[in-house]
């Protein structure tokens, strides 16, 4: 792309993907000693102007998330490894990055200070979401109900009556044709049960919300732009409107879900409706025909940064053990575990004149922090609704969670508590 020129969504994904490749092998799927090819799915977020070239902020690649008996206390382990969750706190990490390197007197090409203490992306940037396959969840439940088989369908089906208990939560894929529905992960129905919500539903989310999450109370939302999804396949049933309804059920599940909220999200958060594209590009890693295994690793890079490659959310395999009261050695956080972004947060905080604000030192904790984001804090009730019923036996569950209720359009939601964000930035845990 040359300067002046307005971005395509194949000027975004080939960013994405010639970053990818330029880093090491380690951490990407590869053929395993008995034939089996693995795979996996693959999230970037890329950031343009009318004078740059593509920009990429950030990637992740990956399908693994943590079981629910396995929660770190001390927010030292990545909970949820899912591609686009890693992209999306990698670009978290960019996004301090950048500020920090404002508060050294240099510039950003991508931030502003608004004002003293305050930062927004630059007016004429815009922020791209490529994801190399469907998002799990409500966008690809038709996609998945048109290649599967009828006896895999079944499966998925008998689980929707023993699994209603939480309104508005499904697990996995069980009663895929209930469009609409939160999912948490994973789609298997033999995993071990998690709270981590779908993509779908966390992008749904970032829509309503922003992609700098609560922590980061000092920035403006930053609200994506453009979705560019890969890997979508037409069924041999299917005639030539398929694509573009698939297209319209992305749209659906990540904001169109959320359309009845209306006017209720507080300032300065709207629901915000990303430009969706198909592309034909594929991605190398797809999963392919045949026997295939998902990779057990997942990669996250920052821009600027070392990949760091993940194994049960941590950079090393032998990361978390219960019950988790001692802080993990720095060697095996990732810099996209909340602990390390919050870090990451308070020396920014603590670096700025005021630093009287929400900066806390390392004595407040992570959910205090958070809960100091009053705005985001209601803009989220109003998308998801108040914890309040615990999470029936039905779900075997080892820990006492909550779900949501009220009249939201994500009630159901189910939250860990705040016994798994009360953490210092020294590793000590409050309860």
């Amino acid at each position: 792309m040359t300067p002046d020129m307005v971005p395509e969504p194949e000027d975004v994904v080939h960013a994405a993907l010639e970053t990818y490749a330029r880093l090491p092998k380690h951490g990407k799927p590869t053929v395993r000693d008995n034939g089996v090819k693995e795979w996996t799915v693959f999230a970037s977020v890329v950031l343009t102007s009318p004078t740059t070239s593509p920009r990429v902020a950030s990637i992740g690649a990956g399908v693994k998330c943590l079981p629910a008996n396995r929660l770190p206390p001390l927010g030292d382990t990545v909970h949820d490894s899912h591609a686009e969750v890693l992209a999306r706190r990698g670009f978290v990490r960019f996004l301090l990055s950048e500020a920090a390197t404002l508060l050294a007197g240099q510039e950003s090409a991508v931030l502003s200070q608004p004002s003293p203490g305050k930062f927004a992306l630059l007016p004429d940037v815009e922020v791209w979401l490529y994801i190399s396959a469907l998002p799990c969840g409500d966008s690809s439940t038709l996609h998945t109900a048109a290649h599967q088989d009828a006896t895999e369908a079944a499966s998925f089906a008998s689980l929707e009556a023993s699994l209603s208990a939480v309104e508005g939560a499904a697990r996995g894929r069980s009663g895929y044709a209930n469009l609409g529905a939160i999912r948490t992960k994973p789609g298997r129905r033999d995993a071990p049960a998690s709270i981590s919500f779908s993509c779908s539903d966390k992008i749904g989310t970032w829509c309503a919300l922003g992609l700098q999450g609560a922590l980061l109370e000092r920035f403006a939302p930053v609200y994506l732009d453009h979705i560019v999804v890969g890997g979508v396949q037409a069924p041999s049933t299917e005639g030539e409107g398929w694509r573009e309804g698939i297209r319209r059920e992305v749209e659906r599940a990540v904001y169109g879900r959320l359309e009845g909220i209306g006017g209720a999200l507080p300032p300065p958060y709207a629901l915000h409706r990303p430009r969706v594209h198909l592309t034909d590009v594929r991605f190398p890693f797809d999963k392919p025909s045949g026997d295939s295994a998902t990779a057990n690793t997942s990669l996250s890079f920052v821009a600027g940064c070392k990949p760091e490659v993940l194994v049960n959310g941590c950079v090393q395999t032998s990361g978390w053990k219960a019950p988790g009261r001692t802080l993990l050695k720095d060697k095996l956080r990732s810099r996209v575990c909340r602990i390390e972004i919050m870090r990451a947060y308070l020396a920014l905080a603590n670096a700025l004149p005021d630093a009287s604000g929400n900066g806390g030192g390392s004595e407040s904790t992570y959910d205090a922090l958070k809960a100091h984001n009053t705005a985001y804090a209601a803009a989220k009730r109003v998308i998801r609704g108040e914890p309040r019923d615990p999470v029936g036996p039905e779900w075997n569950l080892p820990h006492d969670f909550q779900a949501t209720t009220g009249d939201a359009p994500f009630t159901g939601w189910i939250v860990a508590g705040k016994r798994y964000a009360s953490f210092t930035a020294e590793g000590e845990a409050r309860d």
